[in-house]
């Protein structure tokens, strides 16, 4: 390694100068080291505190951030630092037989991000430097494909460099287990820990892809996995019946993102014709001209092709994010307008879509559906109606994935899983994250299915709402953005009024010193769950099914009236959230009743003038 030759202005302090010297011998990205060598020359304290004050923390969601020098961004030499960590922590757990049946070896892919392909290529530089076998994209694809990769080539675990539906200066490093599905506690520490030992780059070596290629520890399965994603995913019925001319024509977006090669070929092995794609977005671009905020949940994303649609008289709009494993559904009604479905709608329908296709010849008390705690408890209702398990977990797709692999080796067959935030996969896919893909095909057969029968998804949604009961939620959030007073409404919720507070008998007694509210208004409370503390009224012993998450403000109220209400802190926005559902025999009285409900929480347990919490449309 080259000696640093850097010179510092005054008013840098010498703990900074030190990290910065360390950082500046170890980086052979020569833009990133002149940005450096100038902040550090003009005395910049601000810029360089900035850039490496603290280090991006590597977490179960693995790392996401800006596109900068330094530790505190995502970087060259952050992405080798965290590679060398990885690699060592799969070494360690492979040796000790905590990879299950796999083999030491790790599946890489990217998507069309700045850098995504760049630095695919260095952590498969830093595979081959460690003598583990790299099975390296060499095309950016939909993030699933690494999850179908990691299980069907039983890698030990695998990257993909995404920042999903993040705005285009930022990247991020997702990791998965060798189960297929995200990582979970604990190994985001014990990756973290390896990566803090193993900072220094290993040698030259790990920079030189062009070299490292050569030493047949870097393999491409771009082909063969995408020929194998689609014999695995499109077991379909229907096939003759999607080749109808009258089946429905569909506008799909990629948003600019990766998902449109993979849509097309899914597409026409189940048998329809290619979707028509709005030229404005169909070609990867990491820039998102058309919006800055590539997340087809977000106001505005959806208008291009819904106007696509309107000019080629297609009634259907569908949209993956730009690493293509979520997926939105836009329907246009017959009165004109666009009807957007929320993710828990789009959830109802898909679950039932999975239950009416789902292999008979299973036993229903061995199949299961999952979703997320925040999400709707439709499939719940389904499964008492209908005789299937129903389990959800804490929110996020790394808990869903890893119970649904939990599931898969006692050989249950898990039908279903989604989350409010569009995520959704069919258990005949063999992936245990979420996909946008293969979620698409199915979606559209459901359609195909809807307008044969002379109807629609909007009027199939109301159907079965009115066969299994009106699932409606009311979702939202306050802005705070200070820490002390956060803490403190999650506290009084934990010490409220000792004259009036929930009272859980016998071994489901809330801890000593919890004392939650026993109504909001009329509504009575029956049950409460805190994962922050570990406490469920539900169970004995007030031990929660569910894992707690201390470092993250999280309880759940149920209700004598059978709604579910969690209020929640975001673990990465200064935001206090909110999530409720209620199944009722009417959308008009479910809503009006929910509504009620949530004045009451939000006047009078949040208490947002007192504590200065700004509403979403706030400044």
């Amino acid at each position: 390694m080259p000696t640093a030759d850097l010179s510092f202005g005054d008013g840098i302090s010498e703990e900074l100068r030190a990290t910065v010297t360390q950082w500046f011998q170890w980086d052979r990205n020569e833009e990133s080291r002149q940005w450096v060598s100038e902040r550090a020359a003009a005395g910049d304290a601000a810029a360089l505190h900035s850039a490496f004050g603290a280090r991006l923390d590597f977490g179960t969601a693995g790392l996401r951030g800006k596109m900068a020098p330094g530790c505190s961004c995502m970087n060259d030499l952050v992405i080798i630092q965290t590679s060398q960590g990885l690699v060592q922590y799969l070494k360690q757990m492979h040796a000790a037989g905590k990879c299950g049946s796999s083999n030491l070896s790790l599946v890489v892919g990217y998507d069309a991000r700045y850098n995504s392909e760049r630095w695919a290529k260095l952590i498969g530089c830093v595979c081959a430097e460690a003598g583990v076998l790299c099975h390296l994209f060499t095309e950016a694809l939909p993030t699933p494909m690494v999850a179908f990769a990691v299980n069907k080539l039983k890698a030990a675990g695998g990257v993909v460099v995404t920042a999903s539906h993040n705005p285009p200066q930022d990247n991020g490093y997702k990791v998965y287990w060798c189960t297929g599905s995200q990582i979970i506690p604990p190994h985001d520490s014990g990756i973290k820990k390896a990566i803090s030992e193993n900072m220094e780059p290993w040698s030259e070596a790990v920079w030189d892809y062009e070299t490292k290629r050569d030493e047949k520890l870097i393999l491409d399965p771009t082909e063969e996995m995408c020929a194998e994603y689609i014999r695995k995913v499109s077991f379909s019925d229907f096939k003759e019946a999607n080749a109808s001319p009258d089946c429905p024509q569909i506008v799909y977006t990629p948003v600019h993102g990766v998902g449109r090669r993979m849509i097309d070929v899914t597409f026409a092995d189940f048998g329809f014709r290619p979707p028509i794609v709005p030229e404005e977005q169909a070609a990867p671009d990491p820039s998102f001209p058309t919006t800055s905020f590539p997340n087809p949940e977000e106001a505005g994303v959806l208008d291009i092709s819904m106007r696509c649609a309107e000019k080629n008289g297609a009634k259907l709009v569908f949209a993956n994010d730009p690493d293509a494993d979520r997926l939105c559904v836009a329907e246009l009604q017959p009165d004109g307008t666009w009807y957007k479905f929320s993710g828990n709608e789009l959830g109802s329908l898909l679950g039932w879509w999975a239950f009416e296709i789902r292999d008979k010849s299973k036993s229903l008390e061995d199949c299961v559906m999952i979703a997320s705690t925040v999400s709707s408890h439709f499939l719940k209702g389904l499964g008492d109606k209908e005789g299937f398990k129903f389990e959800e977990t804490l929110t996020g797709f790394k808990w869903m994935g890893s119970r649904a692999a939990e599931l898969q080796a006692e050989g249950k067959t898990v039908l279903f899983m989604f989350e409010e935030a569009i995520g959704f996969v069919f258990g005949i896919s063999g992936i245990n994250d979420k996909d946008g893909v293969a979620t698409a095909a199915y979606c559209a057969e459901l359609c195909r299915s809807c307008y044969k029968a002379n109807g629609n998804l909007l009027q199939k949604l109301h159907e079965i709402f009115d066969l299994y009961g009106w699932y409606v939620q009311n979702n939202g959030y306050y802005f705070c953005h200070d820490k002390p007073v956060i803490a403190s409404i999650f506290a009084r919720l934990r010490g409220w009024d000792a004259c009036d507070c929930a009272e859980f008998q016998g071994d489901r007694a809330a801890p000593a010193g919890r004392r939650y509210p026993k109504a909001a208004g009329r509504f009575a409370v029956a049950g409460v769950r805190d994962l922050t503390v570990g406490y469920d009224s539900s169970f004995p012993g007030g031990a929660p099914m569910l894992p707690t998450t201390p470092e993250t403000e999280m309880i759940t109220f149920s209700f004598e009236n059978k709604a579910v209400v969690t209020l929640r802190t975001s673990g990465t926005e200064p935001k206090i959230k909110w999530y409720s559902d209620l199944a009722a025999k009417s959308a008009a009285e479910a809503n009006a009743e929910i509504a009620e409900m949530l004045a009451v929480i939000c006047r009078e347990w949040l208490e947002p003038e007192k504590n200065g919490l700004k509403p979403a449309t706030g400044s």
